[in-house]
């Protein structure tokens, strides 16, 4: 979508075909490798890669970012990236209750310094002895602390915090058994008045064989309520549904085959085992628009023993591979949208994201500006969405981008932009004129998820955008009415949700 100032009563409104993508460092594509596989494996069928990488990194409890984490080499060619922060290598949650603060400063820490990544994992498993057992509302709370210290960024709803997986066929106290115990836990945040920004799932097998991607067999003891199988991803999104938790980004970030040590989880045979996985999480997702997987990573690729003496390595195994290249190959996906290609190239051959300079000297207010200084993934992310970002319509993109994230705006505005945006010139052009400064009102703002585009409309007739698409992500805006001048111009355009 390309549109232009208002230069009288009547603004003219240029549309043209775009190609939604999903945001910078997200993918379209479900399916991804636990660990960053060859380019071959995902990479060379069209602009950019076909899905996600699940990466680890352990950051302490130290209050801040141990290092800095770049990956944008990955996201520039179209990956999604989701990275899971442990507390350390023998535990990944805070052990004692005393590191739990500085656990969650860490993790937001890191999260404002990392580039080309918005997806987030709490730890890995609590419930079984990765240096400990935890309860569930030890994990409650540990989660509840992190994904609020994130939201608290002035960027934060740009970025999705997972709640951890549960790992599976586990009973071990005080957790129990996996799914009570992941029930409970997630009963833990509602009741601190919090709410999940998504959820990590590590369904397996319990034999390397097509017909177990598929098998509604029950595990012995508990049957009607644990899948032995791959279906058990179904027991987590079950959990969800009693709970009326939907619409929420749900990843399956380990997955493959599981055996009982000593043993070889993966033959050395393709089977279309992994084909027939992705086709199985496709057809879930046609079925079920409410609880759609976005990210299928098996583990995993490199060579890492766990402890057990078990080699999952996927990246050893010609067959293997080729396994997962066909899968690949069939392009499932779980938004309709583009993927979010390669960014410009210039003649250097370097990679050009840069937004053009805010000193332009267009009549822009000053509030717009401090808005796109202080986050300056606003404009190349609508650039890469097909709009105009010459500096005439400035005013109009930080408008729709506070009606699509009005907790973000708020943060901004009445934070590092409060004297900017305290009161605009009266020829600030789109923005709200004879705005008064922030107050109790801009808190309130902050602590809503968010309101709706629809409640930030302009009835004096400014260029503003309305939603109706009930999303509440950072994409522009997918259903929207423009008010143009006293005339109304309605779109519809192509594309899903990303719900952040």
């Amino acid at each position: 979508m390309h549109f232009l100032a208002s230069t009288g009563p009547v603004a003219l409104l240029l549309l043209a075909p775009a190609a939604w993508a999903t945001p910078y460092s997200t993918s379209p594509y479900i399916t991804g490798m636990h660990d960053t596989p060859a380019s071959d494996l995902l990479e060379g069928r069209g602009t950019c890669a076909r899905g996600w990488v699940t990466e680890l990194r352990y950051i302490g409890a130290g209050g801040t970012c141990p290092e800095t984490y770049d990956f944008r080499s990955l996201a520039d060619r179209g990956y999604g990236i989701i990275l899971r922060l442990d507390y350390d290598g023998s535990c990944s949650l805070p052990p004692e209750a005393g590191l739990r603060d500085g656990y969650a400063a860490t993790f937001a820490s890191c999260v404002s310094r990392a580039q080309g990544v918005r997806v987030w994992i709490v730890g890995n498993e609590p419930n079984i002895a990765w240096g400990r057992v935890f309860s569930p509302d030890e994990v409650a709370d540990i989660y509840h602390r992190v994904k609020s210290r994130v939201d608290a960024l002035p960027a934060g709803a740009n970025h999705q915090v997972l709640f951890p997986p549960a790992a599976p066929w586990a009973s071990v106290a005080p957790w129990g058994d996996w799914d009570d115990g992941l029930a409970a836990a997630i009963d833990g945040v509602l009741a601190r008045g919090g709410s999940l920004g998504g959820l990590a799932l590590h369904p397996y097998t319990r034999e390397f064989s097509v017909a177990a991607i598929t098998s509604d067999a029950w595990f012995p003891g508990r049957e009607n309520k644990w899948h032995l199988h791959f279906r058990m991803y179904r027991d987590y999104l079950a959990l969800l549904s009693a709970r009326s938790i939907l619409d929420i980004p749900l990843y399956i970030t380990e997955t493959g085959n599981q055996c009982d040590p000593p043993c070889d989880p993966y033959p050395d045979q393709d089977i279309g085992y992994f084909v027939a996985m992705i086709e199985e999480v496709h057809a879930w997702n046609q079925a079920h628009p409410r609880q759609l997987i976005r990210a299928v990573t098996p583990y995993r690729w490199t060579r890492n023993d766990d402890g057990t003496g078990r080699d999952y390595c996927l990246g050893c195994s010609n067959p293997l591979i080729n396994d997962l290249k066909r899968a690949a190959d069939l392009g499932r996906k779980w938004d309709d949208s583009e993927c979010n290609g390669a960014p410009s190239v210039d003649a250097g051959g370097g990679v050009d994201r840069a937004a053009p300079p805010l000193d332009a000297g267009c009549a822009v207010s000053a509030c717009s500006v401090c808005v796109l200084e202080a986050r300056p993934d606003i404009l190349p992310f609508y650039q890469d969405n097909g709009w105009d970002i010459d500096c005439a319509n400035w005013d109009a993109i930080v408008d729709n981008w506070c009606g699509i994230d009005s907790s973000g705006c708020a943060a901004v505005e009445s934070g590092v932009c409060a004297t900017e945006c305290g009161a605009l010139p009266p020829d600030a052009g789109g923005r709200d004129q004879g705005s008064t400064p922030p107050d109790s009102g801009a808190a309130d703002r902050l602590a809503s998820d968010r309101a709706s585009a629809a409640d930030r409309a302009d009835a004096s007739g400014d260029l503003r955008a309305t939603t109706g698409c009930g999303c509440s992500g950072d994409r522009p805006v997918p259903v929207g009415t423009w008010a143009i001048g006293g005339l109304i111009a309605t779109m519809l355009l192509a594309g899903r949700r990303w719900h952040r």
